[in-house]
């Protein structure tokens, strides 16, 4: 690499050395030098004279909305659209949107993203229902939401749509780092019903922070955490998993929240991770070890 084409500075990144011993805040050992310029196309960020420490760990990131409903009503478009009919899980599908991905602190890698995105939408499928052939009223009543799932697919369902978004969700990784052994990453969801038109998209703009630590000249356990301005949209259903472990689950209809159709909408009862109702007892705020 030709240096001298770019405006370079050197920094120094302390890493943990097992053998040394030192404090946290002073150099243990091996020294990492970051190379940050910038291009006239981009920002860059690169890693020379990389010795580091082989049990940073690999994380890896799901995240996935979807509809618990059979069917849903819709106020726009198609009057019915059908859902994804399950429960939260790691594996579950078919889903909305899914997002899974893998970050490492390791600095050798400089904006901790390690391996491939996955990412994809599930097909959409609506429904006239023109005499009541393709939707019914569920009986017994669907339980896991009235307020949305009031219906299900007849026998004799045919829909008038089908169709799979093709764009509108990413996943991006801060460059540089915001601290030597700290990466950062942020999720965005935007999935529009590609049936209708004019539909509210999905909406969820979450920001994720992972970092490895020297601990007394150690190497510490992963962590992570949620920055403040992370949120959602209070309909579909959310769920996202560290490790295949489940972090965060928003289910819009759990006892003590008040749905509404007009949830439908994208922008209304925006649920801020942070700021907002919290799902489990995790503080999201603060650091947390990862699953």
């Amino acid at each position: 690499m030709n240096v001298d084409a770019f405006s370079v500075r050197a920094s120094r990144v302390w890493e943990c050395d097992s053998g040394r011993g030192a404090a946290a805040d002073s150099p243990p050992g091996d020294t990492v030098f970051a190379l940050v310029g910038t291009t006239e196309h981009a920002s860059y960020t690169t890693l020379a004279q990389v010795s580091t420490p082989t049990n940073y760990v690999t994380v890896q990131v799901r995240y996935k909305t979807f509809i618990a409903c059979d069917v849903i009503f819709s106020p726009a478009g198609l009057p019915f659209f059908e859902g994804d009919n399950r429960g939260f899980g790691y594996d579950l599908s078919p889903s909305r949107t899914i997002q899974t991905f893998s970050v490492t602190a390791n600095p050798s890698y400089p904006t901790g993203e390690i391996g491939s995105q996955i990412q994809g939408f599930g097909f959409t499928r609506g429904y006239e229902n023109l005499f009541g052939t393709d939707v019914t009223l569920c009986t017994p009543a669907f339980p896991i939401c009235p307020t949305f799932c009031r219906y299900c697919l007849a026998a004799t369902a045919t829909p008038e749509c089908i169709d799979q978004a093709d764009s509108g969700l990413t996943i991006t990784y801060a460059s540089p780092r915001p601290a030597p052994t700290t990466v950062q990453v942020r999720i965005d969801v935007a999935g529009k019903n590609p049936c209708v038109l004019l539909a509210p998209p999905i909406d969820a703009h979450i920001t994720l922070q992972f970092r490895q630590t020297c601990q007394a000249g150690q190497l510490g356990p992963p962590e992570w955490r949620v920055l403040s301005g992370s949120w959602h949209d209070a309909f579909p259903w959310q769920e996202m998993y560290i490790n295949r472990t489940a972090v965060y689950l928003w289910d819009p209809c759990a006892p003590g929240r008040t749905p509404d159709p007009l949830d439908l909408f994208s922008g209304r009862g925006d649920i801020l991770l942070i700021d907002g109702p919290s799902p489990s007892a995790i503080n999201y705020a603060e650091w947390n070890p990862v699953p």
